[in-house]
């Protein structure tokens, strides 16, 4: 399966992800980045509800019985089909709940859904590719708690806060968040001097 992310964090972050475990990672990736496109479009909210309810429902069907031809539809059924034991269906339905908290809400409880759906972002996409690569267990917090923090870096300004760095095994999700946090309220120079720090941490594992 090609690579359906552009994004170059997204395809710095997967160069160091197992072979077998590439492109569901990048599927969900690819999924979020599409969702979050969609959520932040000038458009009625109402237009941008009917179009998750369309996703979900498809992603709630069978891979076999889901309408339309989107790429990124294709590409989940088909690695749904062939490896279920990586339970796509319900971590791609959690990207479509967390974004649809976004265009639902009303603005006097922005904040929560905001809040809650960088949980479900947390849970879809750092969690599944922790259990995926058997690291989950002994860092579940730890991976909560970065990944909720990258999926709210995405979500709007926000000051960096520093996170504890999780294992080796999971180096993809590293360089995710480290990535992110470039997007935060900085001096120039510290922008700098993180982006360097990604990039040695990358090659390096350091």
């Amino acid at each position: 399966m090609n690579n359906l992310s552009t994004n170059p964090q997204h395809i710095l972050a997967l160069a160091y992800a197992p072979i077998a475990f590439r492109d569901p990672l990048a599927l969900t990736l690819s999924l979020d980045s599409y969702f979050s496109e969609m959520a932040m479009r000038q458009q009625e909210p109402v237009l941008k509800q009917l179009r998750f309810a369309w996703w979900r429902e498809q992603l709630g069907k069978k891979p076999l019985e889901r309408a339309g031809r989107d790429p990124i539809l294709i590409a989940l059924s088909e690695l749904q089909t062939a490896r279920p034991e990586l339970c796509l269906d319900e971590y791609s339905l959690l990207i479509v709940d967390a974004w649809t908290k976004i265009v639902s809400s009303d603005p006097d409880r922005e904040p929560l859904a905001i809040e809650k759906s960088a949980e479900l972002r947390s849970e879809a996409i750092f969690m599944s590719y922790a259990k995926w690569v058997g690291s989950f267990e002994n860092n579940r917090d730890k991976i909560f708690l970065l990944g909720k923090e990258w999926a709210l870096y995405g979500i709007g300004p926000r000051s960096f806060r520093s996170q504890p760095h999780l294992p080796r095994s999971l180096k993809p999700l590293n360089i995710l968040y480290m990535a992110a946090a470039l997007g935060c309220e900085m001096p120039a120079r510290h922008r700098i001097g993180a982006a360097m720090r990604m990039h040695f941490y990358a090659l390096t594992g350091l």
